[in-house]
């Protein structure tokens, strides 16, 4: 019989990248006690296995391990009566724990639920590979990692020899992990070197950008990729403030940007930077550029009858593709006043949600990021449909 863990505070922490976040282990029969635990103000970033894990089935192996299979038949197997052997939980305060960025999650519902099929999973961030091979290791002769851009998405169904698809999921923009790690340089709440790359293999980063880009180029991202009214007063001290030293950090971009920006501005719910940030993340990885060719290369390689669904963060990116569905659903590119179609062109799909959906109260709750989310779903047209 074990003797117990006892009287344990854990308070002010950030678990960043660990296999599993808090987890509480013993094994049926082995006696013992945990007790009088104390957890408050844990930030989980990053996490790919259980944030949260109380497990009294534990068989000696670490996180991704073990497979479903293992875990149920360690359960099914001999499982001791409650006894003075049986270890006990008890007096465990947890409070405050924030968990966000554990990766893959939409990969992980969709690899769970394939009985037949293939899930394909392509992302330019060689982070979030890594942290999806693990996050669907239980899965993982179902899947297949793919590092690269989506844009190329037609071109690496090809090479993979799947002809079509029967359904298409893409989530775009910056994610958690990404957000959430300060060192990648995409948050103007931390402070950390002007990166803010996807791909960190690229060669284009924040850095090049803000320094060496000209005050016309620096205006012209700014309003266009970010939406932003004050584009000239910010292009202006950006490119003032690096004539007396380059502008290495995010912090040190942020204060320019806030410092351009008149008091009124200032008083405005978001982060004066939000919207720079914004541009000048989606040049340097060139976002919008990407979605025409994914968007098409999508549509031609889908089944017929399947569904492509797209999640958008802001307008830019849904109004390029809600143009790009309507244009695939119209077919037909002929001036109105002809009596009748002369070019043949016929529709690709049929739009599954005329409106985006957007999140709910209940995921907001638990998502605030989700705020800005827009869903867009479209169906494959099949030789019936035209």
């Amino acid at each position: 019989m074990s003797g117990g863990v006892k009287n344990i505070y854990v308070e002010d922490c950030t678990f960043l990248g660990t296999d599993v976040g808090l987890r509480f282990k013993s094994t049926r029969g082995r006696g013992g006690v945990v007790e009088n635990i104390y957890i408050n103000n844990i930030n989980m970033i990053n996490i790919p296995n259980e944030p949260l894990l109380f497990d009294l089935f534990y068989g000696g192996k670490g996180a991704g391990e073990e497979s479903e299979e293992d875990l149920l038949s360690r359960m099914k197997t001999a499982i001791p009566p409650v006894t003075e052997e049986t270890p006990a939980f008890r007096d465990i305060h947890i409070s405050n724990v924030i968990c966000r960025g554990s990766g893959a999650g939409h990969s992980r519902e969709i690899a769970k639920r394939l009985t037949t099929g293939r899930l394909i999973c392509i992302d330019r961030d060689q982070a979030a590979i890594d942290a999806a091979r693990e996050r669907l290791a239980p899965w993982l002769e179902r899947v297949t990692l793919v590092h690269s851009n989506f844009d190329r998405v037609g071109d690496i169904l090809d090479e993979l020899g799947i002809p079509g698809a029967d359904g298409m999921l893409f989530d775009l923009g910056v994610s958690s992990p990404q957000l959430d790690d300060a060192s990648r340089g995409f948050s103007y709440m931390h402070d950390a070197p002007l990166d803010m790359r996807m791909d960190i293999s690229a060669p284009l980063t924040a850095y090049e950008v803000v320094n060496g880009w000209s005050y016309e180029e620096l205006r012209r991202i700014l309003f266009e990729y970010g939406e932003e009214r004050y584009a000239p007063a910010i292009a202006k001290k950006i490119v003032q403030a690096r004539e007396t030293a380059p502008i290495e950090t995010t912090l040190e971009l942020a204060e320019l940007i806030r410092s351009a920006m008149p008091a009124a501005a200032l008083r405005e719910k978001q982060h004066p930077a939000k919207r720079s940030f914004q541009a000048i993340r989606i040049a340097v990885n060139g976002e919008l550029d990407a979605l025409p060719p994914m968007l098409h290369g999508a549509i031609d390689h889908l089944n017929p009858g399947g569904r492509l669904a797209v999640i958008t963060f802001h307008s830019l990116e849904d109004r390029i593709v809600k143009r790009t569905f309507q244009e695939a659903a119209r077919g037909c590119t002929c001036p109105p006043e002809f009596p009748v179609c002369v070019c043949g062109k016929k529709p690709k799909i049929k739009l599954v949600t005329r409106k985006p959906i957007v999140s709910g109260s209940e995921e907001l709750e638990g998502n605030s990021r989700a705020r800005s989310a827009k869903l867009r779903v479209a169906e494959k047209c099949d030789g019936f449909d035209l």
